[in-house]
């Protein structure tokens, strides 16, 4: 089948999803399932672009509900799909059916983009009443109608259901973006994020793509992130962009050894840190093929198919996205904190979180910083117990921290721990003596803090 072109109606928030986004969305999705889908939503069908990969794949949905407000266009991808059974294409508002609460295993969804003064007030009141379970009264009003869809998903998803949402990614910079993006983290936990330039036909915008698994037990959070830190202070978040590491679908498919006529292809990739007292990373001793749809390399792709073949794994799951940055964190915490330093960004495993200095802040003053007593007694108050000593920071509680605003700190000062920051590294001094100068800098540029 061939989805048939239609028109869209930017001024409805419609911009269809490009078909081969719109296969790679669902191959993403899919991935993080056990078995085929009971139930599945496409929350905003359009021209029905999901359905298609949804339905030929081989773990299509037993049944997947399809929702268009747009009478004429739903009438139309209905007669596309009336040959199937396991195909409902429904002229209704998504958020307005409560048929599939707590039920979905699947939804996928390029909500319609429309800002917060050109929805209806009734409307917006309607929606606000069906998804506040979902944001405990936390939406705030100016939101963004894709908002909440994502609300809307939530409470359609079972635990362990997945999310894959096509967003706008300029909103998540906004107030309202920002307070959503920690709604997604509480509830769900990120399983494959990238961000997809200028996608739609005639709207200068970029995507941000999340594939998510709904937690167990999922909560809203309890009130409203509104309130800023004090003065001085700043969350983690406003400081570093922070992402999970490279995450090989089927790691031993793409470790690249020796012998592989392809070796040379191949790129280095820190997948753990083996000294603890080490906090700089080195040359990585692993190597693996890391590619993307439009860097794929011929020799490289067959071998890892081959590999992935013989195992008896997803053979579509080959692409993945080459994470590196200056500061990378190991999330799993047993006595102090590990900020380490990536000199050379090297690709770093989704063992770490990746980060980047925002405001062209010095990376290695940022890193000297982070590893202070001062900043990592401020991190760990954020982190979760996992026994036996161990305790873990959820990506959200990471970018969530609050820390000291080292924004303020003097550009003399600074100059001094960037300076120092060189030294520490071109010595690989030990984790010890780097927290200790780290804390003394601290007291030097934060003293009215400290």
């Amino acid at each position: 089948m061939v989805i048939q072109p239609v028109k869209q109606a930017p001024e409805k928030g419609q911009v269809w999803t490009p078909a081969l986004l719109a296969e790679r969305v669902v191959r993403a999705s899919l991935e993080h399932m056990a078995s085929a889908p009971r139930v599945a939503i496409d929350a905003g069908t359009g021209p029905g672009t999901f359905l298609l990969p949804l339905q030929s794949h081989r773990y299509a949905p037993a049944q997947t509900f399809a929702y268009e407000t747009d009478r004429p266009l739903a009438a139309s991808t209905a007669s596309q799909f009336a040959h199937d059974e396991h195909v409902c294409v429904t002229n209704r508002d998504y958020l307005m059916d409560s048929t599939h609460y707590g039920r979905a295993d699947l939804v996928v969804m390029n909500p319609p983009y429309v800002r917060h003064e050109r929805i209806p007030l009734a409307a917006k009141e309607r929606y606000r009443a069906v998804v506040s379970p979902a944001f405990q009264g936390t939406l705030d009003r100016r939101s963004n109608l894709f908002a909440y869809f994502v609300g809307k998903a939530q409470l359609d998803l079972r635990a362990g259901g997945v999310l894959a949402a096509v967003l706008y990614e300029s909103a998540f910079s906004s107030a309202y973006g920002k307070q959503l993006r920690r709604e997604i983290d509480a509830a769900f936990e990120i399983r494959d994020e990238w961000t997809e330039k200028q996608p739609f036909e005639g709207a200068l915008i970029d995507a941000r793509v999340l594939i998510a698994v709904k937690r167990e037990n999922a909560m809203p959070l309890a009130a409203p992130i509104h309130a800023q830190p004090a003065a001085g202070w700043a969350r983690l978040e406003d400081l570093l962009e922070s992402r999970r590491g490279t995450g090989l679908s089927y790691r031993r498919a793409f470790i690249a050894q020796r012998d592989d006529p392809c070796f040379r292809t191949s790129l280095p990739i820190l997948m753990k840190q083996q000294d603890p007292d080490d906090l700089v990373v080195g040359a990585p001793k692993t190597r693996a093929y890391i590619f993307s749809r439009e860097s794929e390399n011929p020799r490289a792709a067959r071998l890892v198919r081959q590999r992935l073949a013989l195992e008896r794994r997803d053979l579509s799951r080959i692409h993945h996205r080459q994470v590196s940055g200056p500061i990378l964190f190991n999330y799993f915490v047993r006595s102090n904190p590990r900020h380490l330093f990536n000199g050379s960004e090297v690709c770093a495993s989704d063992n770490f979180y990746v980060s980047r200095p925002r405001d062209k802040f010095p990376s290695l003053a940022a890193w000297l910083l982070l590893n202070s007593k001062q900043y990592n007694e401020s991190i760990l108050r954020t982190a979760r117990a996992q026994g036996n000593g161990l305790t873990k920071l959820q990506l959200s509680d990471y970018r969530s921290a609050t820390i000291p605003d080292w924004r303020e700190v003097s550009p003399g000062n600074l100059s001094e721990m960037t300076s120092a920051a060189r030294s520490l590294v071109k010595t690989r001094a030990s984790a010890d003596q780097i927290r200790d100068i780290a804390s003394a800098h601290f007291e030097t540029g934060f003293s009215e803090l400290s």
